[in-house]
């Protein structure tokens, strides 16, 4: 949340949506720091201004989650808005009709991150931080897969396939695939 940097390229908002594991949060980083602007991660945002894990709030049951959630969209796409700005935003963020409305209105770009099932059940397999997950992260992913593909898909200007990259490439470094299914095995 908060890295600040002198020279953005141009004003511009760039929100990254995808399922959790999809690499919101180290892409984010990544793409802020080549840009030279500031970084907002929604989910970091609300841990921090409720001192609860994410993990708390769901305890308190997830609406009560999504409304903090909802505060830290508002607050991050306002600031990204005010300058230039990335935001990382929790992967159910979408599920929310005017969370769609004002990211739709606020970003410039939303690039979705996508994944295959078999990568975001490695990647979200350690750490007991995503209570989503909790009684079998498979199905899990998969139920959240079929609810939010379509919303992912109408929400995003530009889709970038994470499949297979365990470990992100360098900002400059241009990603092949961009606009191919996860799928697709011709790359």
């Amino acid at each position: 949340m908060g890295m600040s940097h002198d020279q953005p390229h141009s004003t511009r908002v760039i929100v990254l949506v995808g399922l959790m594991g999809s690499g919101k949060s180290s892409v984010g980083r990544r793409l802020a720091n080549a840009m030279r602007v500031n970084f907002y991660d929604t989910d970091e945002m609300v841990a921090a201004a409720t001192r609860k894990s994410v993990r708390e709030l769901f305890a308190e049951g997830e609406s009560a989650f999504r409304l903090h959630e909802r505060d830290a969209l508002i607050d991050a796409l306002e600031r990204a808005s005010q300058g230039s700005g990335v935001v990382a935003t929790g992967g159910g963020v979408v599920t929310i009709p005017e969370n769609r409305a004002d990211i739709e209105h606020r970003a410039d770009a939303v690039v979705w991150l996508d994944a295959d099932i078999d990568e975001l059940v490695a990647r979200t397999s350690s750490g007991t931080h995503r209570p989503l997950l909790d009684g079998g992260a498979r199905g899990k992913l998969e139920e959240m897969q079929q609810e939010r593909r379509s919303l992912y898909e109408s929400l995003a200007t530009l889709r970038v396939s994470t499949k297979g990259r365990s470990s992100l490439p360098s900002p400059n470094t241009s990603w092949p695939n961009s606009d191919r299914s996860p799928d697709d095995s011709s790359s």
